[in-house]
């Protein structure tokens, strides 16, 4: 290996861009992880701090997914489609809605229905659809500086939250204050929400891959956060905050999948060539070596933090603290493997995978939750975690062949092209 090629310009802007987008998101969960959600859980006790993260566990599953998917689409499909503003505009805002209706069910069935609760909840839900897709332009344009202050501006937001929160007593407004500020600064910073408003002539070709990727992302975040949602129904809230507790820092890293694949997704779509078998196993193997260091990071972290932030719970969370955290890790690599393959292979062929995925992963979870309770659980959901892996590997080198896309939007648009 060449040492010196590493500090040549353009290496450094691509490690000084990893280090920008590392340093971005690590600020932002650093902020919801050892700021809001402790001093959540001194504010409302273990039980309602249970519900609280259950709660926010569907905005993770529903509201974020729809933003993530319109991001990804773009990301993807920027080239081939040149799509309008409002291509991503209305399907964002029609998201919004339906999202909050989800939201105001949930609460109904919770039984947590008050005026304050459905507007502040409701607004989470709509915002948090917009503030997943507010940072695309920084990511098309690899405009790392800007998307930096963008989740500056979220952390800062939060931490303001806690003051808004002890004002008013209500523990959303410190979330939904951060979710406002970052699309704030995306609209002041970029142009994806200004002119042209009106959708393209491609409408229908960007619809039908947010389609598909929402669907894609609605699985593989129902399984990231099953352990608030299948633990609250099944276990009570004291069991979800046991098993966040002891996946605190795995849950770090698999957060991070979504800023590495934005990351990842960014200099892919500048790579002109087909996914070869040699390629593929360069970046298995890159995610295991980092799925390593991860791991022994986060039990490192975990013995040395969750004692200090988290002392009444710690004797309780060690015994699941290995395996809920390798059970993250190997979502985190997976999940930047399976982008690459988006990359390569498109939208469809990555839902089916998460759907298989997802129906093993539930399948197993539930049986082992009922007939073990937590410790079913936490075993049966690094099992799930780590079969994902290995179909994803094993597809990779499956389907290597030389070209450079599966995509059904890039297809179609190829397509329009030629025959025009």
């Amino acid at each position: 290996m060449n040492i010196k090629a590493l500090f040549e310009r353009d290496n450094r802007k691509r490690l000084g861009d990893v280090c920008l987008n590392i340093g971005a998101t690590a600020l932002f969960n650093m902020v919801l992880q050892f700021a809001l959600y402790p001093y959540f859980l001194r504010c409302l006790g273990e039980e309602t701090y249970g519900v609280a993260l259950s709660l926010l566990s569907l905005v993770a599953i529903i509201a974020a997914p729809f933003g993530y998917a319109a991001n990804y689409s773009r990301l993807v499909n920027e080239k081939a489609l040149r799509p309008a503003n409002g291509d991503y505009l209305l399907p964002l805002f029609l998201s919004g809605i339906l999202s909050a209706f989800i939201g105001i069910f949930y609460l109904w069935y919770l039984e947590l229905l008050t005026p304050v609760t459905i507007g502040l909840y409701a607004a989470l839900m709509f915002f948090t659809v917009f503030r997943c897709y507010s940072d695309v332009e920084f990511k098309l344009n690899v405009n790392l500086l800007r998307y930096f202050f963008f989740y500056l501006a979220i952390s800062v937001g939060y931490l303001a939250g806690l003051l808004v929160y002890r004002w008013t007593g209500q523990w959303l407004t410190a979330i939904l204050t951060g979710e406002i500020l970052g699309i704030l600064y995306s609209a002041f910073a970029s142009k994806i929400y200004r002119r042209p408003l009106r959708p393209s002539q491609n409408f229908g070709l960007v619809c039908k891959s947010i389609g598909l990727l929402f669907l894609s992302n609605l699985l593989e975040n129902l399984t990231l956060n099953a352990d608030r949602l299948l633990l609250l129904a099944m276990e009570g809230g004291t069991a979800v905050t046991i098993y966040y507790t002891a996946s605190l820092f795995g849950k770090v890293v698999a957060l991070l999948t979504v800023p590495v694949n934005s990351l990842v997704i960014s200099y892919l779509i500048r790579y002109d060539k087909g996914l070869s078998k040699k390629l593929w196993t360069i970046f298995v193997v890159c995610g295991i070596g980092g799925g390593l260091v991860c791991t022994g990071g986060c039990i490192l972290f975990s013995h040395i933090f969750i004692p200090f932030l988290y002392e009444e719970l710690y004797e309780t969370v060690k015994p699941f603290l290995v395996p809920a955290i390798l059970s993250q890790i190997f979502y985190f690599v997976s999940g930047i493997l399976l982008v690459v393959l988006l990359r390569f292979r498109g939208e469809k062929k990555q839902f089916f995978l998460n759907l298989i995925y997802a129906v093993s992963f539930f399948a197993l979870v539930i049986a082992g939750t009922y007939f073990y309770g937590l410790e079913g659980f936490v075993w049966f959901s690094l099992i799930a975690n780590a079969f994902r892996f290995i179909i994803v590997v094993i597809w990779g080198f499956f389907s290597s062949r030389d070209k450079k896309s599966d995509s059904p939007s890039i297809q179609s648009a190829e397509e329009s092209i030629t025959v025009g």
